[in-house]
This record gives structure tokens, C-alpha cells and sequence, in this order.
């Protein structure tokens, strides 16, 4: 557990103390984010890089954490390798499994223009449709030195580096701004 970044550190970007709805710098101004806002996924991130993505790529990647494990913590604990039987799991919802001929315990293959990752598929009618869910924390070593990471885009949202405080608040990627698709192990 960390602790509560310091009052001081913070003040400068709460100036009322309170929580804020509105945000006045320029930045915020420019891109349309003065006040909470909505925006369609993808637009600024994936889209922008790549326009011809949106045909391309249809499901939305996620990683979540795994049962047996924290981010990468215990990854190379046989016990709990063991209880996943050695293999990090990929969520998908049955349509979309369906539509791409992907059965309960299939290998799949998840993968874009920047790279790959593959894990045991897993039919949830819980997941969302659209999305696919790989565990994090896998080591590449695991993962036939491809990295659950492959897929994401570094994107860093510019209002996002207005509050940047080194080691309290900093840039992030946007690790759900990423698309890919799923194929069965071995097909192209």
C-alpha cells in the first residue's frame, strides 16, 4: 500500500480544495474536456494512428489480472502455474468465439499490427461482447517470448501530462485503447 501523495505536492492542481468538474487549463480547452465528457474509444488512440483499423480489428483488448496472481507476482510459482494448467487464459464472449470458430479450451491467438499473444480460450456469456480479456502478468518465457503487452499502443492522453508530479501523478498508456482480433493457433 502507498501512501496519500502530500497535500502540498497536489495543491496546485486543486486549487479549491474540492473535488473539480471543470478544468480551465488550456489544454483541457483545446481538446474539449473542460467538463467531463464522453468520447468514443479508439478515435484518439488506435484510429488516429491507423484509420484503416477499424475494419480490420474488432474486438477492444483488455488484460485483468489472474486468479492466482498480481500483475506478475507469482508468475514463476510452479503451484500456481500449476492451478491455471500452465497457461494464461483468454476471455471471450461465445458470439464473437463463434463467428471465428473458437471453442471453449481452444488455443488462441490474439494479435494486431504490433504483435501477438496466445492463451487457452475460455467462453464466458459474461463477457462483454466485442472485448477480449487476457490475464497480465505472464512472463514472456511463458508466453514463447511474446508479451501480453505486444498489443498495446503507447499513447499518452495530452491531458493527462498536465498533472504530471514525478512518482505521485504520471502519464499512463492507454492499456484499453488498444484493438486486436482472435484466430484459432495455427490458422492465418
Amino acid at each position: 500500500m502507498s501512501r496519500p501523495a502530500p497535500l502540498e505536492a497536489a495543491a496546485k492542481f486543486i486549487k479549491s480544495g474540492r473535488i473539480e468538474f471543470y478544468r480551465e487549463e488550456e489544454t483541457f480547452r483545446r481538446s474539449g474536456e473542460s467538463l467531463p465528457t464522453h468520447k468514443r474509444p479508439f478515435a484518439e488512440s488506435e484510429y488516429a494512428l491507423n484509420p484503416s483499423v477499424r475494419g480490420k480489428y474488432r474486438l477492444a483488448y483488455i488484460t485483468r489480472n489472474s486468479l492466482y496472481r498480481i500483475h506478475s507476482n507469482h508468475s514463476n510459482n510452479l503451484w500456481m502455474n500449476e492451478l491455471e494448467d500452465y497457461r494464461p487464459k483468454v476471455f471471450l464472449n461465445p458470439t464473437d468465439a463463434a463467428e471465428r470458430g473458437i471453442k471453449d479450451g481452444d488455443l488462441v491467438e490474439l494479435y494486431n499490427d504490433r504483435g501477438r499473444v496466445r492463451g487457452q480460450a475460455v467462453l464466458d456469456p459474461g463477457q462483454g461482447p466485442g472485448i477480449a480479456i487476457f490475464e497480465q502478468g505472464w512472463w514472456s518465457r511463458y508466453l514463447e517470448g511474446d508479451s501480453y503487452n505486444a498489443l498495446t499502443y503507447p499513447f499518452i492522453k495530452p491531458t493527462n501530462e498536465v498533472y504530471f508530479v514525478p512518482g505521485i501523478w504520471a502519464p499512463n498508456t492507454a492499456w484499453n485503447e488498444a484493438l486486436c482480433d482472435a484466430r484459432k493457433v495455427g490458422e492465418r
